[in-house]
């Protein structure tokens, strides 16, 4: 268990000397920057797919009968 919290106390500070690299930390920003842009065309693909091929669903109208309610009603 304390090897665990070693590890990550050596994540923290390696990632805190990196932040404070201009090149690490242009390298983070082309990262973070290309993983937004591959969900937001993920989401674009979806929405236009859905577009395509996607129809409306709408239920039938009822028919409804003026002569089979008279006839009904007496």
């Amino acid at each position: 268990m304390n090897d665990i919290r070693c590890g990550q106390i050596d994540k923290m500070r390696r990632l805190r000397s990196r932040l404070r690299d201009p090149e690490w930390r242009r390298y983070g920003y082309l990262l973070l920057a290309g993983k937004a842009l591959g969900v937001a065309s993920l989401l674009a693909l979806v929405f236009l797919i859905s577009n395509i091929f996607g129809s409306e669903v709408r239920a039938a109208d009822p028919v409804i009968s003026v002569m089979k309610a008279a006839a009904e009603s007496r």
